[in-house]
Parts: C-alpha cells; structure tokens; sequence
C-alpha cells in the first residue's frame, strides 16, 4: 500500500534470529553445581551426628521410658521389654499397633546374649565369622 506521498512503505529490516541452541555448560558452572553437592551432603551428615548425639544426650539423662531388649518375630513384628520408671513391661509392637502382652511384677533377668541370632541367623553368621577370619572376633 502507498502513503500520502505515493512512495512504497518502509520495511523494517529482517533480523535474523539466533538459533536456540543451549550451549554447553563450562567449569564454572560444574564447579559451582559440585560445590553444591558437597554443601548438602555436608549438611546431611552433620544433622544425622547431631541427631545421634541428640539421642545419646536424652538417654544419659535416664527418661522415664527405656528399651532393655527386644526380637525380631517378622518383617515387622517385634516383641520389646520396656522399663517405665520401676515397672517393667513385655510389649507387641506391629504396623496395626502396639500391645501389652505382659507386666512384670519384678524386674525380669536379662540374659546377656538376648540379642544373640536366631538359629537361622546363627549358621550364617557362624559362615561368615569363618570367611572373614579372627578378626572379626567380638
């Protein structure tokens, strides 16, 4: 279309569009991307000794409850003896709940393997004390 003047009108220049290329990313910004992994699992590692200390901490105060021992009866079944103040109880602990299953009327004796290995268990670790040699020795 003509203007007023009869002359052609002005067409603006065609800019030619730069390609959409990402470009690859240089030292920088690796070094940057590495220094923030480091960073995390720094953070990572010390709020996991904080919260071991933590434990620790609240534990050598002598809380009223206290775990004395426990076995495993399944994938998520345990039966646990807990200390409450000066009573002593035998408790269930499943994903549907936890139950009383006894209460001691003295303080119950603790054999001091009650943490020992079922005999399923016992043949294995047997096996590997074996392979590992006597350096695996408690």
């Amino acid at each position: 279309m003509n203007d007023a003047l009869g002359t052609a009108p002005a067409v603006a220049p065609a800019v030619a569009a730069a390609p959409n290329v990402p470009h690859a990313p240089g030292p920088a910004s690796v070094a940057g991307a590495f220094g923030s992994l480091v960073v995390v699992l720094l953070l990572i590692v010390a709020l996991g000794w904080a919260a071991r200390r933590l434990q620790q901490w609240r534990g050598a105060r002598g809380g009223l409850l206290q775990v004395l021992g426990g076995a495993s009866l399944g994938g998520k079944e345990r039966v646990v003896v807990l200390r409450a103040g000066e009573a002593h109880f035998l408790i269930g602990v499943a994903p549907g709940g936890v139950s009383l299953l006894h209460r001691f009327d003295a303080a119950p004796e603790l054999a001091p393997d009650a943490g020992a290995a079922t005999p399923a268990e016992g043949a294995f670790a047997a096996r590997l004390r074996e392979l590992l040699g006597p350096r695996s020795a408690p």
